[in-house]
C-alpha cells in the first residue's frame, strides 16, 4: 500500500508521526507530491527509523545539519535515524518524490547482522544523508532494488511483504558496501549541536501561539542567545526569529486548509498581533496572500527565509 502525503505530521518535538503504525510490518512507502504541500516544502523534522528517497519528477533539496544535496530525477538519497532534516523543491519547480522508510530491526533481524552490518550505520556521525546518483555501480543497484520494492508495496498482492525484504535487502546490501569505507574511518558519537536544536525547535512548536523572545528559546536547550543564534545559523541557516516566523506561518497554512475558521483568528492563535502584520509576514514566507493561498488550496507559494526583528518575536 502507497500512503500519499501532503503533508508532514508531527509531534510537538518535531518527530515526524507516520502515516500508519509499523508495529506489524516496520516499513511504509510513501509518494510525496511537492504542488500538494504548502509551501512546496516539507518542513525541519525527524523520524526514529531509516529514510530512503528516489526523485521520480523534478529535482529536490536535502538539507540536514551538516549537508545539503540537491538530487534529480532518477536520483535518490539517504536519511540517517534521528537526523533533523527538511526537504523543498527547487526553483518553485514540481517535484515528486518515493520515500521508503523502515525501522532498523527489519533489515537486522538477527543480532550479529544487526551489530555488523545496521548498528554501525545508524551510529556513523558523518552519515546523515547521502545522495545516490546512479552514475556507480553500487549506487545503480541500490536505486534498483528500490524502486522495486516501492512496487511491490504499490502491487500490495499476497506476499508482497516478501518481495518488499528481498529488495529492501539488496538495497541496504548495495547502500552497506558502498558507505563501508566512510563508516569505518568515521567517530562515532552523539552531536550536541543537533541535541540542542532539537530542544529548541521543540519549544518553539509547543508554544507557537505565544509571546517568544530569543532568551525563552536558548533557555529551553539551556544555551545563551548568543549560542543559540549560532545553532540556528551553522545548522538550520536562519535567525531563530526568522524560524519562529516560518512555523507560525506553516501552522497558519495548515489551519487554513484544513478548517473554515476566519483568518483573524488563525493569525491571532499562531502569535500574530494583527491580521494585517499576519499577511505580511505570510506573504513573504509563502509567496501569496493568506486568502489565496485558501482560494487555490495550497501548494502555490515558495518557502523563503525572511527576516523579522527581535520585536516581532513578542507579537
Amino acid at each position: 500500500m502507497i500512503h500519499r502525503l501532503q503533508s508532514t505530521l508531527m509531534t510537538e518535538g518535531l518527530m515526524e508521526i507516520p502515516p500508519s503504525s509499523l508495529e506489524r510490518f516496520p516499513y511504509i512507502a510513501i509518494e510525496a507530491n511537492f504542488k500538494l504541500f504548502p509551501g512546496k516544502y516539507c518542513p525541519w523534522h525527524w523520524h526514529d527509523y531509516f529514510e530512503f528517497v528516489v526523485v521520480v519528477q523534478g529535482m529536490v533539496e536535502l538539507v540536514t545539519q551538516q549537508h545539503s544535496f540537491r538530487v534529480l530525477q532518477g536520483e535518490g538519497f539517504f536519511v540517517n535515524a534521528g537526523v533533523l532534516h527538511m526537504i523543498r523543491t527547487v526553483d518553485d519547480a514540481p517535484a515528486q518524490i518515493h520515500t521508503q522508510q523502515f525501522e532498523g530491526r527489519l533489515i537486522g533481524s538477527a543480532d550479529d547482522v544487526f551489530q555488523r552490518s545496521v548498528r554501525p550505520i545508524r551510529n556513523c556521525g558523518a552519515l546523515e544523508a547521502c545522495a545516490f546518483r546512479a552514475d556507480g555501480s553500487r549506487q545503480a543497484e541500490l536505486i534498483a532494488h528500490l524502486e522495486a520494492a516501492y512496487v511491490a508495496a504499490e502491487r500490495a498482492e499476497d506476499g508482497g511483504e516478501l518481495e518488499i525484504l528481498f529488495h529492501l535487502m539488496g538495497a541496504w546490501l548495495a547502500f552497506h558496501r558502498w558507505t563501508k569505507p566512510l563508516v569505518d574511518g568515521a567517530v562515532q558519537r552523539a552531536d550536541v549541536d543537533a541535541s540542542r536544536i532539537k530542544r529548541m525547535l521543540s519549544y518553539i512548536h509547543a508554544h507557537v501561539a505565544e509571546p517568544i523572545l530569543v532568551s525563552d528559546i536558548a533557555a529551553a536547550a539551556n544555551v545563551s542567545e548568543r549560542e543559540c543564534h549560532r545553532c540556528f545559523r551553522r545548522i538550520l541557516g536562519v535567525t531563530p526569529s526568522s524560524y519562529l516566523a516560518q512555523r507560525r506561518v506553516h501552522t497558519a497554512a495548515q489551519l487554513l486548509l484544513n478548517t473554515d475558521r476566519t483568518i483573524s483568528d488563525i493569525s491571532a492563535s499562531c502569535g500574530f498581533s494583527s491580521p494585517s502584520y499576519f499577511c505580511k509576514v505570510f506573504r513573504g514566507v509563502m509567496g501569496v496572500s493568506p486568502r489565496a493561498l485558501r482560494r487555490n488550496g495550497g501548494g502555490t507559494g515558495t518557502e523563503q527565509q525572511v527576516s523579522v526583528d527581535k520585536s516581532a518575536d513578542s507579537r
